[in-house]
């Protein structure tokens, strides 16, 4: 069964913004469910340089801005190099996840890659 394009990138664009959702609901789940003052202090404890958290926010900062900015681009995109731009980027988040042994969200950031290459194949 051949899948139109159209319906390809929708599904792509699904997958990334399920992916988003991730990262989005760990950093508001982190800052929302304790007391305004509680989660400022706990923020500037999680990003002290000796923080073991540190890497794991910033990487969940850079998985939800790269998540929502590739729903445009595969949507509008018509270039082979930046569908191949997004498959790697999306392979290493979910790396990056798996190394800190984030397991759903390393899922998470895997689910569009099928659709991606679908998509890289009906360009």
């Amino acid at each position: 069964m051949k899948l139109t394009r159209r319906f390809v990138r929708i599904g792509a664009g699904v997958f990334f913004l399920l992916a988003a959702a991730g990262p989005v609901s760990a950093w508001a789940i982190y800052l929302f469910y304790l007391q305004p003052s509680e989660w400022q202090q706990s923020l500037e404890m999680a990003l002290l340089e000796q923080s073991p958290y540190r890497g794991f926010l910033w990487l969940l900062v850079i998985a939800a801005l790269y998540n929502l900015a590739a729903i445009g681009v595969v949507l509008t995109t018509r270039n082979r190099a930046v569908l191949v731009a997004l498959i790697v980027g999306s392979a290493a988040l979910s790396l990056g996840f798996m190394t800190l042994k984030a397991w759903t969200l390393a899922l998470g950031a895997a689910l569009p890659l099928w659709w991606l290459y679908q998509a890289l194949h009906e360009v």
